[in-house]
């Protein structure tokens, strides 16, 4: 085989693996085209509101949390509750709106979704005796990423050459779910401990599909990609906690959780890709059942401060993330599978090695301000703001797209032993730019895409 076409093809199969970024090869020496269809999910850690009156106040509570919802935001809080209760809280009703930006279109779509985000409980009297010790569980739902799909398409007139057509089309989820097991420790009136353990779960999916048409006066060439994945990951994490009552007006709390542990990690990858040209054709095969996926989770602290004037109560917390050096988000030992026919029709098969898939991500540190007034000893009204700030390390190699969110948060609340909310969220953002392209016809193109989502949250809990 020649040596410019072996020089090709190994270039080829050091893109395959990678999500949303198609190459499209010439069979006699051209250069590998890279960043055909960047892809539409998003990592962001702090996107979805938690808590049945937290996600209304843009979910800064670390410092204030006092019940089941202790199990995601303090574990201290836990040793505030007297009694045994449950909340199904923060079940939300989710619009995201996604609009894709380049080539000749500009096409959004909007889709409506259930979600479901936290479930929890506190164990106290009279099961257990006493006031020094709570125990809490708890099932979270932090990141729902499932827009609708995107796709985009363009035509270029190209001088002297001929007429191309181009069609990218994407749809991608991604979610993580967190069931823990909590303890809270009170070590005196004003000063509470809190730890626990929990598996983060996270499901990753992408379905992309890009065709390229190249027509001249006397030959036409075509270019067919298209991308599967399916796949989950489990790690183990562990969370310390504490909250101190400074004063009866000033509360601060803090919390800090490990870097997740893996356990396992896999899915099926699947990634197809043929090229036709009048000098011959290059066609691409690689599928794993059981590649190797690791989604690194970094460690997290939180620090709240929280005022309790009378009525009106405020707080205001930072959530900072570790940063993670390169690793391979997805790797594999099955080979690249490669079929180069010349233009007398003559085919020559081959194989290269998987090149791993390299992720990696920065040190994150959000912010989130809510507070609350109380009209009565049964009825409060709730308002929050926050930040979701980007963790993509390098967005040139990354599958992900980078978008740093901002957000509010609103509703009213009511107590007594059946308690429960109504309120929203809504978050907004546009990517970074993403190149697509050269075409086979020598086009580039760049993309964007614009996010916002709405939330209608609704919640209940019962404390017996």
């Amino acid at each position: 085989m020649p040596v410019a076409i072996r020089t090709a093809l190994s270039r080829i199969a050091c893109l395959l693996a990678i999500l949303a970024i198609f190459s499209t090869p010439s069979v006699v020496a051209q250069e590998v085209l890279p960043n055909f269809l960047p892809s539409s999910m998003i990592p962001n850690y702090d996107r979805i509101r938690i808590g049945q009156t937290e996600g209304l106040e843009g979910s800064a509570f670390v410092a204030r949390t006092g019940d089941a919802g202790s199990n995601w935001y303090n574990p201290a809080g836990l040793a505030m509750s007297d009694g045994t209760a449950l909340n199904a809280s923060a079940n939300a009703y989710e619009y995201t709106s996604i609009t894709a930006e380049g080539l000749e279109t500009k096409f959004g779509s909007g889709r409506f979704s259930s979600i479901g985000t936290f479930f929890g409980g506190v164990i106290g009297s009279p099961i257990l005796k006493g006031r020094t010790v709570r125990l809490g569980f708890s099932l979270t739902k932090p990141v729902v990423w499932s827009p609708g799909a995107i796709t985009s398409a363009g035509n270029f007139d190209i001088p002297g050459t001929g007429d191309e057509t181009i069609t990218t089309s994407s749809k991608v989820s991604m979610s993580t779910s967190v069931p823990a097991i909590n303890a809270g420790f009170r070590l005196s009136d004003n000063l509470r401990l809190g730890a626990g353990t929990s598996m983060s779960i996270t499901y990753m999916s992408t379905v992309q599909q890009f065709t390229d048409r190249l027509l001249t006066p006397t030959d036409v060439g075509r270019a067919l990609r298209s991308l599967y994945l399916d796949g989950s990951v489990w790690q183990l994490q562990f969370t310390g906690s504490a909250q101190w009552e400074i004063t009866d007006a000033v509360v601060v709390g803090a919390m800090a959780t490990s870097p997740g542990l893996q356990l396992s990690g896999s899915g099926l990858t699947e990634y197809q890709a043929v090229t036709g040209l009048p000098d011959g054709s290059v066609d691409i095969l690689f599928r794993d059942t059981t590649a190797s996926i690791e989604y690194k989770l970094p460690y997290r602290v939180v620090g709240g401060v929280a005022v309790k004037l009378g009525d009106f109560e405020v707080e205001a917390d930072v959530r900072h993330y570790g940063s993670l050096a390169e690793y391979n988000l997805i790797d594999s030992e099955q080979p690249v599978r490669i079929v180069v026919t010349d233009a007398s029709g003559t085919p020559t098969a081959g194989e290269q090695p998987f090149e791993p898939l390299v992720e990696e991500t920065k040190a994150v540190t959000n912010l989130a301000i809510g507070g609350n007034y109380s009209f009565s000893s049964s009825f409060r009204i709730h308002l929050g703001f926050f930040t979701d700030n980007t963790p993509v390390g390098n967005p040139a190699t990354s599958i992900f797209r980078t978008v740093d969110l901002v957000g509010f948060s609103g509703g009213v609340s009511f107590g007594g032993s059946l308690s429960g909310s109504l309120g929203f969220s809504t978050s907004w953002g546009t990517t970074d730019e993403r190149q697509i392209g050269p075409t086979l016809g020598g086009q580039t193109s760049t993309t964007k895409v614009g996010i916002q989502t709405f939330n209608l949250h609704y919640a209940i809990s019962y404390a017996f």
